[in-house]
């Protein structure tokens, strides 16, 4: 079994990025990355202090706004207005998800497009973080996708949908699914390549995929150990497609602040 370790990844990106880092600092320019934290979910805080330690590690500013989840939408989108006008913030992002009663595309229409370095706009002006890191992974790795089925486990707006869109653009057969597909755990048998974005951890096991498949998890939706014997390749529990996210999240933050 192929382990698909993301470490040599993130370090060949972080080397790129602190190369443009290092080049700005000759200019006085700090990539300075500003983040929206709404709510006070377990996860997200994990997510955030994780961002801002590897800012902070290559040479990055960081700055935090944390609101409760009582806070009023329109003073969310006063902060981010402020940060778009901000010309020493080069990026700009929600933490997601917001609570319930905050409109999150409303919020996110907020962000300038420019600053805008999770790409959950869908501008194009940036690589969007979460879906490239799999990209990332699946080139890195050199998985043969010619006449594999590829099917994504989840429909969700920050992998599933763009994941879906970069990979059809690739000519690759693939479909994303949810919960509302018909013949949903069908069409996960039959992946060859099957890439679980759900966010439910332990979702996927060795009875829903197909023998020899090829598995990548963005968080811990795959049972590793009960998976691990049935496939040709799989991420790990740890040290996948996430820290390749951030690395590919800071890295547009330099290349925003170098634009």
């Amino acid at each position: 079994m192929l382990l698909l370790e993301g470490k040599p990844i993130k370090e060949k990106i972080e080397n790129e990025t602190l190369n443009i880092v290092h080049e700005l600092r000759k200019k006085n320019i700090i990539p300075h990355l500003a983040v929206i934290l709404v709510g006070n979910r377990e996860d997200s805080e994990i997510y955030v202090s994780i961002k801002q330690k590897r800012a902070h590690e290559l040479g990055m500013d960081f700055s935090l706004y944390r609101f409760d989840e009582e806070e009023k939408e329109d003073s969310v989108i006063e902060t981010i207005k402020y940060l778009n006008n901000d010309k020493d913030v080069h990026g700009i992002i929600v933490q997601l998800p917001l609570p319930e009663n905050f409109d999150t595309n409303n919020v996110l229409s907020a962000i300038e497009d420019k600053k805008d370095v999770d790409d959950l706009k869908e501008t194009g002006h940036f690589a969007a973080p979460s879906p490239s890191a799999i990209v990332e992974i699946i080139d890195e790795y050199k998985i043969d996708t010619h006449g594999k089925k590829i099917v994504i486990l989840g429909r969700g707006r920050l992998i599933g949908k763009p994941l879906e869109k970069i990979l059809k653009a690739r000519k690759y057969d693939v479909e994303a699914i949810d919960t509302e597909t018909k013949d949903l755990l069908k069409k996960v048998k039959d992946a060859d390549i099957l890439i679980a974005a759900t966010g439910t951890p332990g979702v996927v096991t060795e009875e829903l995929i197909k023998k020899d498949s090829v598995v990548i998890s963005v968080g811990d939706e795959v049972n590793f150990e009960r998976v691990k014997d049935h496939v040709e390749a799989l991420t790990p529990t740890k040290g996948g497609v996430g820290p390749i996210t951030v690395s590919l999240l800071l890295k547009n933050v330099a290349i925003a602040a170098n634009s």
